[in-house]
């Protein structure tokens, strides 16, 4: 059985105003594409109610940090009372939607994810004592890897969403 760390556990970032949906979905898959998880849409769900259209969105990646350990990301987008308002940029006028938006972030170091030390006792052995002697520090670098990758995350996200309110 793969030993999963949790890292991050449901973080959250919300904010409530203007947003380019369509810009918002690029930005997160593209940041988290730039950090190497290969982010895919594991859920898509859209609904429409009388106050506004709701939007939940789940993305997934992972990144392997070596054979032996690879950090998994799952970012939960919930997008909340959207209802399409007209601004004017410039001299040209813009679809935007006025909305409440979360996200909520959990990160996960699995460490033996492909389970190759889990064929018989011995190795299982080996691996826990291998784990907490020989990859002690080999984790904690790669648990602080992923500390710093949803800081990275967490700030070009909300300054996608700050900027909505001055372009």
């Amino acid at each position: 059985m793969s030993e999963d760390r949790v890292i991050i556990d449901e973080k959250k970032i919300t904010y409530s105003g203007l947003i380019a949906i369509g810009g918002f979905y690029k930005a997160m898959k593209q940041e988290l594409d730039d950090l190497g998880y290969g982010p895919y849409e594991d859920y898509h769900a859209e609904e429409v109610h009388e106050d506004g259209k709701q939007i939940l969105i789940t993305f997934r990646g992972d990144k392997k940090v070596s054979d032996f350990a690879k950090i998994v990301w799952e970012s939960k987008v919930a997008i909340s009372q959207a209802t399409e308002v007209t601004v004017q940029k410039g001299h040209q006028k813009t679809k935007m939607h006025k909305a409440s938006a979360e996200v909520k972030s959990i990160v996960v170091l699995s460490t033996d994810y492909d389970k190759s030390f889990e064929q018989n006792a011995w190795l299982y052995f080996l691996r826990v004592v291998i784990d907490k002697f020989v990859f002690k520090s080999y984790v904690s670098r790669a648990m602080s890897q992923a500390k710093k990758d949803y800081s990275l995350f967490e700030s070009k996200i909300k300054s996608f969403l700050n900027l909505e309110n001055f372009r």
